[in-house]
């Protein structure tokens, strides 16, 4: 899984994503509440694999 950091825009080399990250880096705040969501995303995730295994043990 990976943090989506471009507005879903996909590329393939450095050089196309050179201008994403120097736009993703204007806007701080949105970084941050994009990587708080991911982070949450995967807390959820995280206590629901917890829950699976303990009640298969």
């Amino acid at each position: 899984m990976a943090v989506d950091l471009y507005n879903g825009q996909v590329v393939q080399t450095p050089e196309q994503a050179r201008p994403l990250s120097q736009a993703a880096m204007q806007n701080p705040q949105a970084l941050e509440v994009n990587l708080r969501q991911a982070y949450q995303y995967l807390e959820t995730r995280n206590a629901n694999f917890g829950q699976l295994w303990s009640t298969e043990r």
